[in-house]
């Protein structure tokens, strides 16, 4: 009787480990810090990432424009420290 044959993704994956460790424990930490990498700059700009602090030219804002609240809720918290 002839042994039957796995196959699929999961196998083939265990297959390379025992043949290639180095390949694919190097591809799984790249697959991760690429995901880290895209959900690091979704929170950077989740968070207003790009509204640097001292920026090369001026801005002008009006009083009813939504970035003003922001600005001054960011400037609260850094004069109490």
């Amino acid at each position: 009787m002839a042994a039957t044959v796995r196959r699929g993704p999961l196998v083939l994956l265990k297959k390379y480990w025992n043949e290639q460790p180095e390949l694919v424990g190097s591809g799984a930490m790249g697959i991760l810090g690429l995901g880290l990498l895209i959900w690091g700059g979704f929170k950077y700009y989740e968070k207003d990432g790009n509204n640097r602090r001292y920026r090369g030219h001026y801005i002008v804002l009006r009083h009813d424009d939504p970035a003003v609240q922001k600005l001054k809720i960011s400037c609260d918290v850094t004069s109490r420290s």
